[in-house]
């Protein structure tokens, strides 16, 4: 694949899905032999940075987290400038609670049911039957 993404044949939702499992099944085992290693503060020398670059594979880590958050909420922002309904902020613990087995009754939170720490105005409770309601009260 090119810096252009792949062919225009490789595009359909289907092929994006198969290239991001191997994907998935990649970062994986890298990132799992560097956990059985304890190797987080190991480098690397990265030869496609102009010039090139060194980073320890924690770091790497720790930007594929951070960004990921950060292009997430990039990307649901223009969603929604676009007018595409969406619903949370992109959190997995979100997902998490909307598809599990024990909090089924608990909605996923949007942009306006959210409020300041410091405001008047009370938070929402979660029904008192869910495992997270605990740790809100």
């Amino acid at each position: 694949m090119d810096m252009n993404g792949p062919p225009k044949s490789q595009r359909s939702p289907q092929a994006l899905l198969q290239r991001l499992e191997k994907t998935d099944a990649e970062l994986h085992r890298i990132f799992g032999e560097i956990r059985n290693r304890s190797a987080w503060d190991d480098t690397f020398v990265d030869a496609l940075c102009e010039p090139a670059e060194t980073f320890t594979f924690g770091g790497v880590f720790a930007h594929i987290m951070t960004f990921n958050a950060h292009r997430r909420l990039m990307a649901l922002d223009v969603l929604r400038q676009l007018g595409v309904q969406t619903e949370g902020f992109g959190d997995p613990m979100e997902y998490e609670e909307s598809v599990a087995p024990w909090n089924q009754r608990v909605p996923l939170k949007t942009p306006s049911e959210n409020t300041p720490a410091d405001s008047k105005v009370p938070a929402k409770r979660r029904p008192s039957g869910s495992i997270s309601a605990a740790r809100l009260r």
